[in-house]
């Protein structure tokens, strides 16, 4: 598997251009095209409802809403050019801005958003905007943090290993990452031997798949009673990590808002691109 094709969320917000750097990075090592996608956050049928004021109001906030789009792909066809990517196109979506990501995502293998930031409400952005795309898009996603500056990634990568369905997806989803890394440290926090797990030794057919391959592999173990979110972002500090692989969502959402959960806790406090799949 290769990456050939990617998508990047761009819009008027402060870091939109962060994101599309970084998109364009991917693209140029992988040698693949390029979408940029703005939505206007604005469902087209919307019109269709409150009457004659309101439709004047909505085509009003809805003409300035993709004037801010065309803004955004100016922009993007300008950086991206520059950055001598092979090939790139942009597209504008008269809709919500997870919805037209997720959409666009059925049709590419690897997706790039920002974390969320509640200090930046761009208009048209929904609150859990990354959540959303994480859960519904059905591929890879790359979520860049809100802060910090990221023109690479991929040369030092953390996979987070729990012997689940979500953190095995996860690593098949990312091996094109995994395979160009200079080294892949596979995260094991609180790992037990089990038979339908972690295997006799945890981390060691994990890093057996990964290894056959060509991944270059070190297993590490941590046993700890800090928060696991914590962990792995400590971890990936000191190991100079560039990228944090993991699978999204081990329990269902119910349970995820009852409990909180490493995936909400990394969403939260991420200080390194994620790579995440649902």
């Amino acid at each position: 598997m290769q990456y050939r094709s990617i998508a990047v969320h761009i819009n008027n917000s402060a870091r939109s251009m962060e994101r599309t750097e970084l998109a364009a990075s991917i693209a140029k090592h992988f040698d693949a095209h390029l979408i940029g996608v703005a939505a206007t956050g604005l469902p087209t049928i919307a019109s269709q409802y409150g009457g004659a004021e309101m439709g004047f109001y909505y085509a009003d906030l809805q003409r300035r809403q993709r004037e801010h789009c065309v803004e955004a792909t100016l922009r993007f066809d300008d950086l991206v050019a520059r950055a001598a990517v092979g090939s790139f196109e942009h597209r504008i979506s008269d809709d919500d801005d997870a919805y037209a990501m997720t959409c666009a995502a059925r049709y590419v293998d690897l997706v790039v958003i920002g974390q969320d930031d509640v200090t930046d409400p761009t208009i048209g952005t929904r609150p859990n905007f990354a959540e959303e795309v994480v859960l519904h898009a059905g591929r890879p996603v790359v979520v860049v943090p809100y802060a910090g500056h990221f023109a690479a990634i991929g040369k030092n990568v953390m996979l987070a290993w729990d012997a689940s369905a979500e953190s095995a997806r996860a690593a098949t989803d990312a091996m094109p990452f995994l395979k160009a890394a200079r080294i892949v440290h596979v995260m094991i926090v609180n790992g037990t031997a089990s038979i339908d797990g972690h295997g006799e030794e945890p981390g060691a057919d994990i890093a057996v798949f990964l290894a056959r391959h060509g991944v270059k592999v070190e297993v590490v173990r941590e046993h700890s009673d800090m928060n696991v979110a914590n962990v792995l972002l400590s971890s990936a500090c000191d190991f100079g990590t560039d990228l944090i692989v993991m699978g999204g969502y081990g329990h269902t959402r119910f349970r995820e808002m009852l409990l909180g959960g490493v995936t909400r806790s990394i969403f939260e406090q991420m200080t390194v691109p994620v790579l995440m799949t649902h």
